[in-house]
């Protein structure tokens, strides 16, 4: 795959070691007298989803091939934030950038949405059959089903195109700006979705941090608080989707993160 990337587009290009379904490339390219990244997807819906999302940036995005789900960026040099940055100040700006995304409706009615709850659970809960936790997951499963009726209409009012992977990791600074990367796992569903793993590994859960995010987020956004019911709904799909992953890709610290959000679940529903 290299070597035809790096003919195609005139380039001397290194892979991207890190864990990860994609193939990642930089490298200078003669043919667009740049420095350039090369996303090769996967999986066909998170290349549409992402180049979708990115084509209409027009000092990031340079072309795509729908063929071979090639992805091609501007390559450039992002600062990282890690937890100790996490004062009030970057937390609000962080607040207004997720907050803006939600606005835009990037995803077609139709197209990658399960706006259905019940469905949700059933198709996560179902991946999960070799998993050793299955029993308690069906039980967890049991006791949200029973709230259903309520629970349905509150997620449909909370529906937005979320970022799928919203995270320290993915979260970006860039000319002093705080950015979003990595928008693959796209999708229509709860704003408060988005938020999880970034409370639980980035934030560490502290609720003073959480609520200084939220009282920004709400501000900006005009959203609804969901209840607390909702929200260990979300966390248990959240912790599902970690655990799916897990099966596929070997990673101990975010299968740990899953199995913590799954143990809150557990003691929230005193099961």
């Amino acid at each position: 795959m290299k070597e035809k990337l790096e003919r195609r587009f005139l380039a001397k290009l290194e892979k991207v070691n890190h864990i990860s379904e994609n193939q990642h490339y930089i490298g200078y390219s003669k043919l667009y007298n740049r420095k350039i990244f090369i996303k090769v997807f996967n999986d066909e819906n998170k290349f549409i989803l992402e180049n979708e999302i990115l084509k209409d940036e027009s000092f990031l995005y340079i072309t795509s091939d729908y063929i071979n789900k090639i992805l091609v960026l501007s390559f450039r040099e992002y600062k990282n934030l890690v937890s100790s940055d996490m004062e009030n100040d970057v937390l609000i700006k962080i607040s207004k950038v997720i907050s803006n995304f939600h606005k835009k409706k990037y995803i077609d009615k139709g197209k990658y949405k399960e706006t259905s709850l019940k469905k949700i659970l059933e198709y996560n809960l179902t991946r999960l059959v070799k998993r050793e936790e299955f029993d308690l997951l069906s039980r967890i499963y049991y006791e949200f089903f029973k709230l259903l009726y309520d629970l349905e209409r509150e997620y449909k009012d909370s529906l937005v195109t979320i970022h799928g992977d919203f995270c320290l990791r993915n979260i970006k600074v860039y000319n002093e700006n705080i950015v979003l990367i990595d928008f693959e796992r796209a999708k229509y569903a709860s704003y408060y979705l988005d938020f999880i793993k970034f409370f639980y590994n980035d934030l560490d859960n502290n609720k003073e941090k959480k609520d200084i995010f939220l009282k920004e987020y709400y501000q900006e956004s005009n959203k609804m608080k969901i209840s607390r019911n909702l929200e260990y709904c979300l966390i248990f799909i959240s912790s599902m989707g970690i655990l799916n992953y897990t099966m596929r890709i070997e990673d101990r610290e975010f299968e740990k993160l899953g199995l913590t959000m799954l143990t809150d679940v557990k003691n929230f529903l005193q099961i």
